[in-house]
């Protein structure tokens, strides 16, 4: 079943790997090259094509479904999942529950966006089962080719480049070949470390990647920017954006989030940006806070500034899960610390994003700046609604935490 190679050191891991498209086979083949510790015997696939036949000499024993009867005839290690299109949350579940019961452990390898885009392509790095992966929010579709053509060989400009939104906009724009990424932040080490991550850790900058100190209130110093850089295209994502915080201090969210902006836009149009897209949040639909009232007013802003030469269009963020803020980080913060994880009312059910793994976060999908109704003006929703009763008692387990019986999944009732 697995292809002739150098022998395997004791201590290989036996695997079984889902999915045999392209990033499966990628996999194997850096386990065929020896670049992996895992052995694979067998995969699973839920394409009706690939059920019992031979993939790079390893046979695809079933679908999801079969799961179960592979983990007890085979007793692998591992579970690798190699399925870059995304997963439904029932199939992400239920790998999930039946592993834990089956003491087998689940690693993720990276989907082709994230091999097509590093630069060590040599490298199959996995990483371990997460929360967001557990919610199991499907990736978006998304054409490539207007983002394309909109930031292959520009200036791009990313305000905010250090924060949790700004950085993988940063990320993701450099698979898209810009001709030059000026990374902007008020916070030198996340610029620093930001700047480092995005060279491969071979250099801190380069005139291709270029950091900039600046805070957006310093009119002038914004101004001199622009003249010198000159971008083409500017992300918008400096911002105060922590509610609690800003409500205890709203000069600040008041000083930044308004003039700071309108620095950023009026710079960009005398400039003659092509287009500046401003990342805002859906506390700006009938504000009832500090912050989501400032970026209300960034949106007016937006709307007045707003020109045929230079669009200005605005997208509206709601609970990114995983990002600086997001509620479910602290919680699960506390539940590995060992607090109190209690919230007010069992029903409490947010709506969460996904997180920025799943999609281009602030990349428009329309060629044009029009304005589309949904939720509100320029706003549609991310997806269904989580509960999040459901989803922390899911993690607890996958934690190993104690729980109310009622509320512990079971593999046979939990992976329906």
């Amino acid at each position: 079943m697995k292809s002739k190679g150098k022998r395997r050191p004791r201590t290989t891991k036996r695997v079984i790997l889902y999915g045999v498209g392209e990033c499966g086979k990628a996999f194997i083949r850096h386990e065929d090259q020896g670049k992996t510790d895992y052995e694979i015997i067998g995969a699973l696939d839920d394409d009706p094509k690939y059920y019992k036949r031979i993939i790079l000499g390893r046979k695809v024993l079933g679908t999801i479904d079969d799961l179960e009867k592979v983990y007890i005839q085979y007793k692998p290690d591992l579970l690798i999942v190699a399925i870059s299109s995304g997963i439904s949350a029932e199939k992400m579940q239920k790998l999930a529950v039946l592993s834990k019961h089956y003491s087998v452990d689940v690693k993720l390898a990276p989907s082709m966006f994230e091999l097509s885009s590093s630069n060590h392509k040599s490298e199959m790095d996995l990483r371990s089962l997460d929360y967001p992966d557990l919610l199991g929010r499907p990736l978006i579709s998304i054409d490539r080719q207007p983002i394309l053509d909109m930031i292959q060989g520009k200036r791009v400009m990313v305000t905010g480049a250090g924060g949790s939104i700004g950085s993988e906009i940063c990320r993701q724009l450099k698979s898209f070949h810009p001709a030059q990424l000026l990374l902007l932040d008020i916070d030198e080490t996340e610029l620093h470390d930001l700047s480092l991550e995005l060279h491969d850790y071979q250099q801190e900058f380069s005139q291709d990647i270029f950091p900039i100190c600046c805070d957006i209130k310093n009119k002038e110093k914004i101004d001199e920017i622009f003249r010198t850089f000159k971008p083409q295209i500017v992300f918008h994502a400096a911002a105060y954006k922590h509610v609690p915080m800003m409500e205890l201090y709203p000069e600040e969210a008041i000083r930044t989030n308004i003039p700071g902006s309108y620095n950023i836009m009026t710079a960009a149009k005398a400039n003659h940006a092509e287009k500046v897209i401003v990342i805002s949040t859906d506390k700006a639909v009938n504000p009832t806070n500090v912050m989501g009232a400032t970026k209300r007013v960034v949106e007016m802003e937006a709307a007045l500034l707003t020109s045929d030469e230079t669009p200005i269009v605005c997208v509206r963020f709601g609970n990114v899960l995983g990002s600086r803020g997001s509620m479910l980080p602290l919680f699960f913060q506390q539940i590995k610390g060992g607090g109190s994880h209690h919230r007010d009312g069992q029903e409490h059910h947010p709506l969460l994003h996904g997180d920025p793994r799943s999609g281009r976060p602030g990349l428009p999908r329309r060629r044009d700046g029009e304005r589309r109704r949904s939720d509100g003006p320029g706003y549609g929703r991310a997806g269904k609604d989580l509960r999040f009763r459901r989803e922390a008692h899911r993690h607890l387990w996958g934690q190993g935490k104690k729980q109310d019986h009622h509320h512990r999944p079971s593999p046979r009732r939990e992976a329906v």
